[in-house]
């Protein structure tokens, strides 16, 4: 089992790298089981022996349905499926062969979002399983759906992605390795970098800066017609033109002012946000910074690269790749 299970409803829901769904209960009593590979067909995968079709998304659950991916190898053929909470009986499957299904699921009120490991993630209609898209402008190993606003990445080139509810393609785009997104604003973090962003205000302009280039792109065209006709218009559409010009030029530096701080990070593995303070992990270390400036208030040495951190009741948990786990609180 490669990623935790869902707790909907007192049942614990969990997929399996033997191709089956599980729903237990909070006891451990196992109350149904389902297998979503098309068959029992076994390879071998990381020194075992397991489905061809594995169950690498997990099990999200909504409204009675639960949605998982069985599938690893495009040209075996990768399984998306809905079925019941209740008894796991099926009730919609879509299958691909271009992309994996890799990490965990996401669900708004009409789509389902499928995160295919480095490539871009799928969308599918919720109700009936029709493939309604895959993302562009790259991929990435995480998702996070806040609203109806989906974020990926950091993919193969180090982006990550924003796409607003109701749009087609990526939106703006950053590098980064992960982003926290908050109310209006979004922490960006990369190999060496740690920044905020007014993301409210950074996506108006982006939305402008879109719309003018493409008003100067059109007007140019123009132009280029008018001067082989020798019209009378030409200095009018020139002035378009270079308003244009004027105008991207101001709004490249507004959308620059919309970070709000950037200071230099040593920890680029993890990044968690905890109230007004933000914690980092590092090679053998941790460390906090103020969300107000970006000032580094506190560092710790840890056993190892720290790759999980977790904030809860005050405290901080940081696992690291040795299998170390410790717990800070405040003095």
């Amino acid at each position: 089992m490669r990623l935790a299970p869902t707790l909907h409803g007192g049942k614990l829901f969990v997929g399996s790298d033997d191709g089956h769904a599980y729903c237990i209960s909070t006891e451990g009593k196992l109350i149904w089981r389902k297998r979503l590979a098309p068959s029992d067909y076994r390879i071998a995968g990381n020194n075992r022996i397991i489905s061809a079709w594995p169950l690498r998304t997990g099990i999200l659950v909504r409204d009675g349905v639960a949605y998982a991916g069985a599938g690893m190898f495009p040209s075996e053929g990768v399984h998306i499926v809905a079925f019941s909470a209740a008894d796991g009986k099926e009730q919609w499957r879509t299958t691909r062969t271009d992309l994996p299904a890799q990490g965990n699921l996401l669900v708004s009120n009409d789509r389902v979002y499928v995160p295919a490991g480095r490539d871009n993630p799928v969308v599918y209609d919720r109700a009936t399983g029709k493939h309604l898209r895959t993302m562009k402008g790259g991929g990435g190993t995480y998702a996070l759906l806040t609203g109806n606003t989906l974020v990926f990445g950091p993919g193969r080139k180090g982006q990550l992605g924003l796409v607003p509810g109701g749009m087609t393609d990526t939106f703006a785009s950053f590098s980064g390795n992960h982003m926290i997104v908050s109310a209006e604003k979004s922490y960006l973090h990369a190999d060496r970098e740690l920044s905020v962003l007014d993301r409210v205000r950074y996506l108006k302009l982006e939305g402008e800066r879109k719309q003018v280039d493409e008003d100067r792109k059109t007007n140019g065209a123009l132009l280029a017609k008018l001067r082989k006709q020798k019209s009378p218009d030409v200095p009018m559409v020139l002035e378009k033109v270079i308003a244009g010009g004027r105008r991207l030029g101001e709004i490249s530096a507004e959308m620059k002012a919309c970070f709000l701080w950037r200071v230099d990070c040593g920890q680029p593995h993890a990044l968690v946000l905890a109230g007004n303070t933000l914690f980092a992990g590092g090679d053998n270390e941790v460390a906090a910074y103020s969300t107000s400036d970006g000032k580094q208030i506190w560092t710790a040495k840890v056993n190892g690269i720290a790759l999980g951190l977790a904030v809860a009741h005050g405290r901080l948990v940081v696992s690291t790749h040795k299998g170390t786990i410790h717990c800070f609180t405040t003095k």
